[in-house]
């Protein structure tokens, strides 16, 4: 286990703190963004929002719009330097960069498993029968690779065409800030090519640390240089 369960309910309630004193400061002294707009709902109409669920929907906001989209930025850093090849061809057409958004959430995306399913009725899957009231985790990870949607799967190439990547979910569970990840995406590579000629890691890629399974998929930290 890597944290101990008091340490994890301590972790959430000092959240439910932090972002209880946010909502507290934009009640006070509300502004153009977001937030405001949620606290307003909130109190103009409390049978829209109540309370906690104005907390618990704010913390799960920056969970999601932050930390996903920074780990998606960090692989990409980590793919385009061990694909110097890539790295040359996004840094001479712009036009490359959403493609290659898509192929790193393909190829190494921030949320490797979906949500917990649990079947409703027996169900075979690939000759495994799923029984009825049996959990699920689906593998995004292992669905990205599949070498009957994405030929070639296991190369890593910002110019693949057509590529349903499942890195945003699907149906009603298709991930509400898609477009907002993919926008934060091209502009940060963008700049990062474009702003700093020579880019490559500073360490060798097999020694970054990654986050532990079943977590938000990412490494740690990015040593990097560039030319001067």
């Amino acid at each position: 286990m890597q944290h101990a369960p008091a340490d994890v309910e301590q972790a959430r309630r000092d959240s439910i703190e932090d972002m209880a004193a946010l909502v507290a400061a934009k009640r006070s002294h509300p502004t153009e963004d977001f937030l405001s707009v949620l606290v307003h709902a909130r109190d103009e109409d409390g049978d829209r929002l109540t309370e906690p669920e104005l907390i618990d929907l704010a913390t799960q906001l920056l969970l999601a719009g932050h930390e996903t989209t920074v780990s998606l930025i960090a692989s990409g850093v980590v793919l385009l330097c061990r694909y110097p090849e890539q790295l040359a061809a996004l840094r001479a057409d712009p036009a490359l960069t959403p493609g290659a958004v898509e192929e790193i959430m393909r190829f190494d995306g921030p949320v490797d498993s979906s949500l917990l399913r649990v079947a409703l009725e027996d169900v075979e899957l690939s000759g495994v029968l799923v029984r009825r009231g049996e959990a699920v985790l689906a593998h995004v990870g292992a669905a990205n690779r599949d070498e009957n949607v994405f030929p070639d799967a296991a190369a890593f190439d910002i110019r693949r065409k057509d590529a349903p990547q499942l890195g945003f979910g699907h149906g009603i569970h298709f991930c509400l800030g898609a477009a907002l990840a993919r926008l934060e995406g091209e502009i940060a590579l963008r700049a990062l090519v474009d702003r700093l000629p020579g880019l490559d890691l500073a360490v060798p890629p097999e020694t970054i640390a990654w986050r532990p399974p079943l977590s938000v998929r990412g490494p740690e930290e990015v040593p990097v240089t560039w030319a001067a």
